[in-house]
């Protein structure tokens, strides 16, 4: 496999757009996940290039001859090794890019990327963001002169454009290093577009400051009704579709980071509370006359899938978290019969996640479950029972691992957890009066 150009690029210059556009070129493979990370961390390096080619699924001698390869990688800049690397492995031939951008524009959309994601800014804040304005934070950076400092690295340090240029120029030809403005790329190479529909007796109202960016569609039919809440950001590719007398009501802050979307058909409905972050390609979905509400302050990884259908209902409460690769099923999909009765039998089953549970990964939340507050659910666990208060569950079926647990998204002083998250059920409160 034989690289034809490494995009090294800068963090919030476009990158990720770049790498979706390119995605869609026939003749161009990139790696399956952006930002492998290959030639900026030595211990990923070291694993040698049969590693780094097995992050191009689908990789063989045959594709090589009419396919190009590249990377783009705005997280490879700022190590002195890394251009070395690129060089090492795929020779002087190698074309180097660069997007280089406005370094106060660049760390103003970092700033603003940081605090309008609530779960990133909630998990940041005590040693990174605790600045109230762009100007406090961009003066945060004046006191940060150690190198190893993670505000110096990702401050003003990592847009050096000259010292970057300087040390590709070392080991590359100067007619194989191309550097690209930003700004010259946003209004010239990539045409933001997003398509938005509503016909029918329907509305969609899109309150301020909500950003779509590119390929993001919105459809609206037959007496429906879609309102987005202001200050949210939905990423490339992103889609919602609501039909049928149903309606989509989403909070403010909302911050979807690309793919996927959220569809709402046949008389259904989705609320969705403020400051609702959620990972790449996650599907939200309610049909057939349900219902499906998420609180205040959730967060949700990759490639989550939540789906209420046959008159079901899907309820989850505030501060819930999920790791990569969660469901949540209320249905069974497609309908079930007992054949002596002709009667569906998978019809208005209910998931009732109490607030401030956490979701590990791969675990899969089914119909019948309700879920007590504070609890911790396994990785690959199956949850299809009601739980109580503050457990760690895990298992296939899912059964209680730890009671009087709890956790948080930071360390806390332990006198104060108890306080702050510890939660009695009814019968244990009842035994507490007596």
């Amino acid at each position: 496999m034989k690289h034809s150009f490494v995009c090294l690029g800068f963090p919030k210059c476009a990158t990720t757009t770049l790498d979706s556009i390119l995605r869609q070129h026939p003749q161009i493979k990139l790696p399956c996940h952006k930002e492998t990370l290959f030639f900026e961390r030595e211990d990923l390096y070291r694993r040698g290039i049969s590693w780094y080619e097995s992050r191009y699924y689908g990789h063989s001698k045959s594709e090589s001859f009419d396919k190009i390869y590249g990377e783009i990688n705005p997280r490879n800049i700022g190590n002195g090794n890394c251009e070395k690397n690129v060089i090492k492995t795929f020779g002087e031939e190698v074309k180097l890019i660069y997007i280089i951008r406005n370094p106060v524009d660049a760390l103003f959309s970092w700033f603003r990327n940081l605090t309008e994601s609530a779960t990133l800014y909630e998990r940041c804040k005590d040693n990174v963001i605790t600045e109230n304005s762009f100007d406090d934070y961009v003066n945060s950076f004046l006191y940060s002169q150690k190198r190893e400092d993670f505000r110096y690295r990702m401050g003003f340090a990592q847009y050096k454009y000259g010292c970057h240029l300087a040390t590709a120029l070392k080991y590359v030809p100067i007619e194989n290093v191309y550097v690209v403005l930003f700004e010259d790329y946003i209004n010239v190479c990539i045409p933001y577009t997003f398509w938005v529909e509503c016909c029918n007796n329907s509305s969609i109202y899109i309150d301020k400051e909500v950003i779509l960016k590119d390929k993001c569609t919105m459809l609206c039919f037959e007496k429906s009704d879609i309102q987005l809440g202001a200050g949210g950001h939905y990423g490339v590719g992103f889609s919602m579709s609501c039909r049928n007398n149903s309606q989509i009501c989403v909070g403010k802050y909302l911050n979807w980071t690309m793919g996927g979307g959220i569809y709402c058909l046949n008389n259904s409905r989705i609320v969705i509370g403020d400051k609702f972050y959620v990972g790449k390609d996650s599907i939200i979905t309610c049909r057939r006359q349900s219902s499906l509400i998420i609180g205040d302050d959730c967060s949700v990884q990759w490639f989550f899938i939540c789906a209420s259908e046959y008159e079901g209902t899907v309820v989850i409460k505030d501060r819930f978290m999920a790791s990569y690769n969660v469901s949540i099923f209320n249905n069974d999909t497609h309908p079930i019969f007992d054949v002596e009765k002709a009667k569906q039998i998978n019809r208005d089953r209910k998931i009732i996640i109490s607030e401030h549970v956490w979701a590990g990964i791969k675990s899969t939340i089914l119909s019948g479950a309700e879920i007590g507050q504070s609890c911790i659910i396994g990785a690959n666990s199956v949850i299809t029972k009601k739980f109580p208060n503050n457990c760690t569950l895990g298992g296939i079926p899912a059964r209680i691992l730890n009671k009087n647990m709890t956790w948080d998204v930071r360390e806390e002083d332990i006198s104060n957890v108890d306080q702050k998250y510890n939660c009695l059920t009814e019968e244990e409160e009842e035994s507490v009066n007596v």
